[in-house]
């Protein structure tokens, strides 16, 4: 008898141990827990973005910040355009951490606004934001001047009996050097003034012709760029019938983007341009082509689009 007790005296006592063990591990669970996501709130905050795309202006600068959204360790602001550094009335720094998002540790912020490239300041963009590293997406400076012409034209900058003609070239038949269709597009002049103020190693210089057929070679340049993980590739994207342009397959199309369910940007976006007369483009092309060679020469570059 004395025995039996001694046995169910020692089986009490391990299972009160065990059962003591059990609540601590418990309470520790609990702890570690509440701990992570208190850290994780903590962890989540505005940043300023780590990269800024400042161009160019309709070569596609949309379809690169959208395409952008994809990847998980990159958000982008929530204004379409801050236009913070082109400003003529400089807002306080707060007003443009507002604009950013609330990101994990992980994660870059990022805003894309195009009139950077050749109406801000690139020193003081450096002295704002001393670690951004900067995206310059460019096309050819011809069919970016149509393409300026017919969206000034829609926001009515320009009469409605307008022709391209009429805005680029003067009545004897030269170049309007000072045309805003024009001087944009020469952007030898802006990207120097980038390069005085950012090491080489920090300016990205991309082709919107890659984006249009091969987006996901574009978007992985970008990572290796920002050093953050592989995550676009091929399967990502279609080439649309309609459009003639990439989309991104419907299945992957992210909340917060203006993507259609199709996986494609709106409409406007895809606008044709009239034809343009051969003398006019090759009056434009031989216009652009110093400069064109010059930024290829100065960058390391070479566009598709500066062999003429």
């Amino acid at each position: 008898m004395a025995l039996h007790k001694n046995w169910m005296s020692n089986y009490m006592k391990l299972f009160t141990f065990l059962l003591a063990l059990v609540y601590i591990s418990y309470l520790v669970m609990t702890f570690t827990v509440t701990q992570h996501t208190w850290i994780g709130k903590e962890s989540i905050e505005r940043r300023l973005p780590g990269f800024i795309i400042i161009g160019i202006q309709k070569c596609g600068t949309h379809a690169l910040a959208t395409f952008l959204q994809l990847h998980p360790n990159l958000v982008r602001s929530s204004r379409g355009e801050i236009h913070y550094f082109d400003s003529r009335i400089r807002q306080p720094l707060d007003s443009y951490l507002e604009s950013m998002p609330e990101v994990a540790p992980h994660q870059i912020t990022y805003e894309k606004t195009p009139a950077y490239f050749d109406y801000a300041d690139p020193g003081e963009i450096k002295a704002t934001l001393p670690n951004v590293k900067i995206i310059v997406q460019m096309c050819d400076p011809v069919e970016r001047a149509m393409s300026a012409f017919l969206h000034h034209k829609q926001h009515s900058k320009h009469p409605v009996n307008a022709t391209f003609e009429s805005v680029v070239m003067t009545k004897n038949g030269k170049i309007k050097r000072n045309s805003d269709e024009i001087i944009r597009g020469i952007y030898i002049n802006h990207i120097l003034g980038y390069y005085k103020h950012f090491l080489r190693e920090n300016i990205l210089l991309l082709d919107s012709a890659d984006l249009k057929v091969n987006p996901a070679s574009v978007l992985q340049k970008v990572e290796k760029f920002l050093d953050i993980p592989s995550y676009f590739n091929n399967g990502l994207f279609y080439m649309n019938d309609m459009f003639n342009m990439s989309c991104v397959c419907p299945k992957f199309v992210p909340n917060g983007t203006d993507l259609g369910p199709n996986g494609c940007l709106p409409r406007r976006k895809y606008r044709k341009h009239p034809p343009m007369s051969p003398i006019l483009r090759n009056k434009l092309k031989y216009f652009y082509g110093p400069f064109n060679r010059r930024l290829c020469a100065i960058s390391g570059v070479n566009f598709s689009w500066a062999t003429y």
